[in-house]
């Protein structure tokens, strides 16, 4: 028996089934001719490979499906705070909406002073440190803000994070590194390391602007 033979004859027990249902007193009920010939017409379209068979049914479906699929690039949104994930399989592209946005980086941010700076690099539009946090090495970038940027998402799952009351996101990038991302005074911070999500709260939130004559 095919598919679309158990569901011609699924669809007859549920008529019976129906009709017993509603027993009427007095002389049984007899189903008009008419009735009995548009019955009979489905059933046989299900059995007999009309143009609306459940098997073609299905196909189109399928193939809705895979057009909207192809349409939207196997992707999801989600969102949350100011940030919207459109995650694909092994990325997502991540969007922030801010009116605060600087054309050049004109002050410099620093882990708190309890924790070792071994390198600091600058360039026009990022400024990248990297300390000693309990034996582990932790790296600062610091961007000038960008409405769109590519996080690792591929089997990560996207936690958000809020910094001093600024929107954060949290997330795992390989084997035990993970990094933090949050939006502050018109820049853009990642800081990535071997830490959890609180550990990582509590580095994001010492940071502050250090004076330049104490900058090795």
């Amino acid at each position: 028996m095919t598919f679309d033979d158990l569901i011609a004859q699924g669809i007859r027990d549920t008529l019976d089934k129906k009709c017993a249902e509603y027993p009427l007193e007095g002389k049984k009920h007899h189903f008009s001719l008419g009735y009995k010939i548009r019955r009979r017409r489905m059933l046989r379209s299900l059995t007999k490979g009309s143009p609306f068979s459940s098997r073609k049914l299905r196909l189109i479906l399928i193939a809705v499906i895979l057009a909207l699929f192809a349409l939207t690039g196997f992707s999801l949104w989600r969102q949350f705070g100011g940030f919207s994930f459109n995650i694909f399989r092994d990325h997502s592209n991540v969007f922030y909406d801010s009116n605060e946005v600087k054309t050049a980086i004109e002050e410099i941010y620093f882990l708190s002073e309890e924790y070792e700076l071994i390198s600091i690099t600058s360039k026009q539009n990022l400024v990248r440190s990297k300390y000693m946090v309990d034996g582990e090495i932790v790296t600062l970038n610091q961007y000038l803000l960008s409405h769109v940027n590519i996080a690792n998402t591929e089997n990560n799952n996207v936690e958000y994070l809020l910094i001093n009351g600024n929107d954060g996101y949290y997330l795992t990038m390989f084997e035990n590194i993970n990094y933090v991302m949050w939006i502050m005074d018109g820049y853009q911070f990642q800081l990535s390391g071997e830490f959890d999500k609180n550990a990582a709260k509590i580095l994001a939130e010492s940071l502050k602007i250090r004076n330049s004559d104490k900058i090795p």
